[in-house]
């Protein structure tokens, strides 16, 4: 007879996405020293607000085959997040000259073939799509030696248990 604490608990994507948002948000901003690197509207002006800090995607989230990779993001403050969506070619044309290598990186067919078909074609993800994502970014976190106080305080406990997790 199986219990209730022996039955396999049902796999959520929502709250799953939710998590890989914060965590990806978290990464980028500790990557890019939670400066806007865009500075098409702040010129780079220090804001006196630092939690004006957003998570600005090159191609949209709703692409989620590149919605958590790293190299699809950059952080930004609110006047330039609102530049890039109002001149979204502009913006590409920037991060392209900024960052060719992530450009190239975002641009490339073989990267992303197997979760862009599943994406488009099946409309849906399996567990181990987000399973793999988050695996990217605990090991990138872990490499940039990202403290759990970069990580939004709903998350921290989730993040410092799955940072143990790996060796």
């Amino acid at each position: 007879m199986i219990t209730k604490t022996q039955k396999k608990k049902k796999f959520r994507a929502k709250p799953f996405a939710k998590w890989l948002d914060a965590l990806c948000k978290a990464v980028v901003k500790w990557r890019d020293g939670n400066k806007c690197m865009i500075a098409q509207k702040c010129h780079g002006e220090v804001v006196t607000d630092p939690y004006n800090r957003q998570w600005v995607h090159i191609y949209t989230r709703n692409a989620r085959y590149v919605r958590w990779d790293l190299a699809n993001a950059v952080c930004g403050c609110g006047a330039c997040h609102d530049w890039a969506h109002r001149n979204q070619a502009e913006f590409i044309e920037w991060f392209k000259g900024k960052y060719p290598e992530r450009y190239e990186h975002l641009n490339s067919p073989d990267d992303y073939d197997e979760l862009m078909r599943r994406h488009i074609v099946l409309g849906t993800w399996r567990q181990d799509d987000y399973e793999y994502f988050e695996l990217i970014l605990l090991f990138k976190a872990r490499s940039s030696k990202m403290p759990p106080s970069a990580v939004p305080k709903a998350y921290r406990r989730r993040y410092e248990i799955k940072m143990k997790g790996i060796v």
